[in-house]
């Protein structure tokens, strides 16, 4: 079974975005979290946002056929490598990203084609944090925030989330304890983007994570930069 709830703009000029079956109209989201239920139990959920600035990201689609705006997200969350989607507000064409070059290269979208991406998890959003500082000093801006630094689960999501916050240098939640690379809930982490090659190199002085162009490398604490903080 799937729940999706949506937070929509409240501009009137978004009705006539939408796509119209019979009298029901899919107005255009900002936001849609997608929650799954599988065997009774909750999975994480993903957060989609719109990408209104860089029209369509250039890379290989699966095309997935006609959709409402919902249907089409759920289908990109139930799919464990998909962290872009686009639908088309006038056909309700879907199309799941499956691959794309990096740096990221995008072009002008066509009209009414609307890109998504996945800004948070688990009824949280993604923000930068407020300057850029140690990761002892960005971990602690985002709990002033009421969060805490987030840890994108792949490396393709770690690329999207470079593109869209125009950084190449983003703190994540993610240390090493005893040993092991812990997140923020102190649980060993074992979803993450990969490292980078030639990292982790054991001194017991780079026990941070940071993300490095779509990929961790271990870093001391006394570098500035800024974070991603999920709230």
């Amino acid at each position: 079974m799937v729940n999706v709830n949506h937070n929509s703009g409240s501009h009137e000029g978004r009705r006539r975005e939408g796509m119209r079956h019979g009298s029901l109209w899919f107005p255009l989201l900002l936001t849609e979290t997608v929650l799954l239920l599988v065997a009774g139990e909750m999975i994480p959920s993903r957060t989609y946002k719109f990408l209104p600035m860089t029209g369509e990201i250039t890379g290989n689609y699966t095309p997935m056929g006609i959709r409402n705006l919902p249907t089409c997200g759920s289908e990109c969350s139930q799919q464990q490598g998909c962290w872009v989607y686009t639908w088309h507000a006038m056909t309700g064409e879907c199309r799941l990203l499956e691959s794309f070059p990096f740096p990221i290269v995008t072009m002008v979208a066509e009209a009414f084609l609307r890109t998504y991406y996945v800004a948070g998890w688990d009824s949280r959003l993604l923000h930068l944090s407020s300057t850029p500082g140690t990761w002892t000093e960005v971990k602690a801006q985002c709990e002033d925030m009421g969060g805490r630094l987030a840890l994108p689960p792949h490396t393709a999501s770690m690329m999207i989330l470079h593109h869209v916050f125009q950084d190449a240098n983003l703190y994540v939640g993610m240390q090493a304890e005893g040993g092991k690379w812990v997140d923020m809930r102190g649980r060993v982490a074992t979803e993450h983007p990969n490292w980078a090659p030639n990292t982790l190199n054991n001194t017991g002085v780079d026990n941070y994570a940071l993300g490095n162009n779509g990929y961790l490398i271990d870093i001391g604490d006394n570098t500035g930069f800024r974070g991603l903080c999920e709230v």
